[in-house]
């Protein structure tokens, strides 16, 4: 075994844990998201009435944390995948895109399928 495939090994156990932490962390972000989004939806109707908008609470509240939590599995994923820093880069988008797209599927089926609806904020309001 060469210095280079037992690092390797040796490193494997903690790309597997990022991976899986960072998948994970991505699709309770995409949850969260989605409850946020669910939430500023209901509430735009009075928010509007009382001269104010939901939408500042739902970017703060929603959004910020899916930026955050997807910025940190990336630098996550690429400070531990073996290679070169190209390959790094690759593999963790490539792993990030992944991750997103089954968050945003469970977020959507955890929402009802109304995810994309309730990005609309102040469509449901009439008058």
């Amino acid at each position: 075994m060469t210095a280079d495939t037992s690092t390797i090994a040796r490193r494997r156990p903690i790309v597997v844990t990022a991976i899986a932490l960072s998948t994970v962390a991505i699709v309770l972000a995409w949850c969260w998201f989605a409850v946020v989004f669910s939430d500023a939806y209901d509430e735009e109707c009075k928010a509007r009435v009382a001269g104010t908008s939901e939408l500042s609470f739902a970017v703060t509240v929603g959004s910020a944390p899916l930026v955050l939590v997807t910025a940190g599995a990336l630098v996550a994923l690429i400070a531990t995948i073996a290679g070169s820093a190209g390959r790094r880069l690759l593999v963790g988008v490539a792993i990030l895109l992944a991750a997103t797209a089954m968050g945003v599927l469970v977020a959507w089926a955890f929402s009802g399928w109304t995810l994309f609806t309730h990005v609309a904020i102040g469509s449901n309001c009439f008058g």
